[in-house]
């Protein structure tokens, strides 16, 4: 199970270097004789170095809300329910010192529903609500804590894998077949070109073994005048596909015999905005998520060594926290939801 999970973050990772990648490999490729795109290249890999590398230590803010609709009469409750939802956190994560502290906020209907903190240490994860208790809990030791800080590969060795894996698919490039011709796109003339991924590339850069699933099979890029206009990433079943209007990127997931996942993703310095739009015979509408990231400047430690363990909570405590929740308009709102939602299945 562990090596599985493994496995997966660093898929996850490669899929995330291998998109920039490609579409920084295939600018040098057709425009190589500029030392524009060469520049482009090297932007390419230093953003990735400042967004990717250089800032694991992270910190931030996550917000979440829903404007979903339905005419599946057994979903309204629930999708009433969800669109009164909102969710406006702050993190901060050291992987350093392999310590995570979130600052929970969120409503319900516009009243104050769960405000606290989740944080962890040592292997244990503390929350506080802190308009529902004033102390810390804490859960029983999580054995697999050090996986949840573990990238496997340290910061040195992702930039030295970083830079190999650029020069080693540069290398390789003319295994691949790039074929570019003039087409029209949304009443424009743009370059399109192609880039073929050949069982030959695969073989040279590894993709063959058995513990990749490598499925792509062409990479489409349209440029104007060399500025990114649209993206095809082609595999047998399915399709990314990422268009550019003004700041906001269009992403559709396109598979056989489902419907199409659209996004839209608005990114403006360290922010990152996704819109998902569901539109689903029980499901419309969307689903808001907003995520901003810098570098951490001075992780904020809390002091739990009062903690109490969840476990061993006593009846006093629980009786004090239930009066709480009874006070709390949003919960007690909440809750009457949850009622009546049991009482309709």
């Amino acid at each position: 199970m562990k090596d599985e999970k493994k496995k997966s973050k660093i898929a996850l990772l490669l899929l995330i270097i291998g998109l920039v990648i490609i579409g920084g490999v295939i600018y040098f490729y057709l425009f190589k004789k500029s030392s524009t795109f060469e520049t482009y290249i090297n932007k390419s890999f230093t953003y990735l170095e400042e967004n990717l590398v250089n800032t694991l230590d992270s910190e931030g803010k996550i917000t979440l809300s829903f404007n979903l609709n339905t005419n599946n009469q057994d979903m309204k409750d629930v999708v009433n329910l969800l669109n009164k939802v909102k969710v406006d956190s702050s993190y901060q994560i050291d992987f350093t010192n392999k310590k995570m502290n979130i600052n929970l906020n969120s409503t319900y209907n516009n009243k104050e529903l769960l405000k606290g903190n989740i944080y962890t240490e040592n292997s244990y994860l503390y929350f506080n609500l802190n308009n529902i208790t004033d102390k810390y809990y804490k859960s029983d030791k999580i054995e697999e804590y050090e996986e949840m800080f573990n990238l496997d590969m340290n910061t040195n060795d992702l930039k030295e894998y970083l830079n190999d894996y650029q020069e080693k698919l540069i290398d390789n490039l003319d295994k691949a077949e790039i074929r570019e011709e003039n087409v029209s796109l949304n009443n424009k003339n743009v370059l399109k070109s192609t880039l073929v991924i050949t069982d030959e590339l695969k073989k040279e850069m590894d993709l063959d073994s058995e513990d990749y699933d490598f499925t792509i099979n062409k990479v489409i890029l349209y440029t104007d005048n060399k500025n990114f206009v649209k993206l095809e990433i082609i595999s047998d079943n399915n399709t990314i596909t990422v268009d550019k209007n003004n700041n906001i990127y269009k992403v559709e997931f396109t598979e056989e015999n489902k419907e199409p996942v659209k996004l839209d993703i608005d990114i403006k310095d360290n922010l990152v905005n996704v819109v998902a739009y569901l539109n689903d015979t029980d499901l419309s509408g969307n689903i808001t998520f907003g995520f901003s990231k810098n570098k951490l400047a001075k992780f904020t430690s809390v002091d739990v060594k009062n903690a109490t363990n969840f476990s061993d909570i006593t009846e006093d405590e629980m009786n004090n926290i239930l009066e709480k929740i009874s006070t709390n308009e949003g919960i007690m709102a909440l809750l009457d939801e949850i009622e009546k939602l049991g009482q309709t299945e």
